[in-house]
């Protein structure tokens, strides 16, 4: 009888063990998918970032990134941030010899290259989060997904290395990617729980959406870039 109650109890152990990993695994996914959120946001500006960028290399005198460290929360997008019909307006007003709008252009070219490395920075900060919620403590694994993302948003960029923000995108792409793979790999599992099945399918197919957001917008400043 002795036997038979250790059994149970060292069964009830392991069931409550494995139902504390899978709470913990999930309140750690809960804390990294607001990061592959504002990242796909993100993303959805490319045009007016590519054509800040544009501009912003033609000054004589083009913004700087500001000083300052990595950032773990999502920098905040200006307010003012124009979608790129507002841009192109506030160009052409501009360019007539409005005095107004030339200093609101000169405004958004002056922070840009800030915008551009607080997302930079932020996407350090994601691909740290991500592959350490990947690689469960092991330092071999850690250093083979580094690797290896590294190595696909190389190839991504192909001819194009020399473009900050191409090279910002295929790193985020390939973020997404993983984050893909994470949520699609946990859904998969057997699942002995309603509620931690329907939170991973739920998981996976808000990283699909994420994932092909960030692919088109990578596609199209891909294509731009080469025009």
């Amino acid at each position: 009888m002795d036997l038979l109650q250790r059994s149970a109890q060292f069964d009830l152990a392991d069931h409550q063990a494995h139902r504390q990993r899978i709470k913990a695994e999930i309140e750690a996914s809960k804390r990294l998918e607001p990061m592959f959120v504002w990242l796909a946001s993100w993303s959805a500006h490319w045009k007016t970032y590519k054509r800040m960028m544009s501009l912003n290399s033609l000054r004589p005198n083009p913004g700087k990134p500001h000083d300052g460290s990595g950032q773990s929360d999502p920098p905040p997008i200006p307010a003012d941030f124009p979608g790129l019909q507002r841009f192109n307006r506030v160009c052409r007003r501009a360019n007539a010899g409005d005095v107004s709008a030339q200093a609101q252009l000169d405004h958004w070219l002056d922070d840009f290259p800030g915008l551009l490395k607080d997302a930079t920075d932020f996407v350090a900060v994601a691909q740290a989060e991500l592959i350490d919620f990947l690689s469960g403590g092991s330092e071999e694994t850690e250093a083979l997904l580094r690797a290896r993302i590294d190595r696909q948003s190389t190839e991504l960029q192909g001819m194009t290395r020399d473009d900050p923000l191409l090279k910002l995108y295929a790193d985020v792409i390939m973020l997404a990617f993983f984050d893909l793979l994470r949520c699609s790999t946990a859904a998969a599992r057997r699942i002995d729980t309603v509620k931690t099945a329907t939170y991973w399918d739920r998981a996976a197919e808000r990283a699909q959406k994420r994932w092909r957001q960030v692919s088109d917008a990578f596609r199209k400043v891909r294509r731009k870039g080469h025009q």
